[in-house]
């Protein structure tokens, strides 16, 4: 019986160390396993706080991307009315009635330099420019040649040719009344 109480004792003593050896690798299996699942769980932040540092950054940039697209065609858009602004005041100076054509041609002579010259009507205009001519009291040389136009003439002398056909003086007063247009047009005010 010695014998078999020494084997209880051993088999006991080895239960006692498989638990112990059990209960110690399910301790290192729960570390092990909290220090792996706190990993995981830190990588899936990174990687889910990158994927959303690029989602913004892509969002960032299509917005970018739409805005400079939608400025430029706000932009287009408002240079076609300007341009159709210029246009209007190109048809209106174009259908002006025969008294008030006389009136600008006067005012347009009488801006012209008092040297020798010569003036060249648009086509078809011929008899009106004549008449503004005579009332303006100037003494300048009407050409049989035209130019091509929808109203106005062009003066030439020795020293200076100046273009005020009616396409020439919309052209010319774009460059200074732009701003002032696009003011109108779009209701802004200018800096300064």
């Amino acid at each position: 019986m010695a014998l078999d109480d020494i084997k209880k004792a051993i088999l006991a003593e080895a239960e006692k160390e498989i638990k112990s050896i059990e209960a110690e690798g399910e301790t290192r299996i729960k570390s092990i396993q909290a220090v792996w699942t706190e990993k995981i769980e830190t990588k899936k932040q990174e990687i889910v706080a990158a994927a959303q540092r690029k989602a913004n950054q892509k969002i960032q940039q299509t917005q970018f991307k739409l805005s400079a697209q939608t400025q430029t065609e706000i932009l287009s858009q408002k240079q076609k009315l300007i341009d159709q602004a210029y246009k209007t005041a190109l048809q209106n100076l174009s259908n002006l009635d025969n008294e008030k054509y006389i009136d600008l041609m006067v005012k347009l002579i009488d801006l012209l330099p008092k040297t020798d010259g010569q003036i060249f009507s648009v086509k078809d205009k011929e008899d009106l420019l004549k008449k503004a001519l005579r009332q303006s009291g100037r003494k300048y040389d009407f050409a049989k040649e035209t130019v091509s136009g929808t109203g106005g003439f062009i003066f030439k002398s020795k020293e200076v040719e100046i273009n005020n056909t009616f396409a020439a003086l919309v052209n010319n007063s774009k460059e200074q009344t732009i701003l002032l247009v696009s003011n109108k047009l779009f209701n802004t005010q200018s800096a300064g």
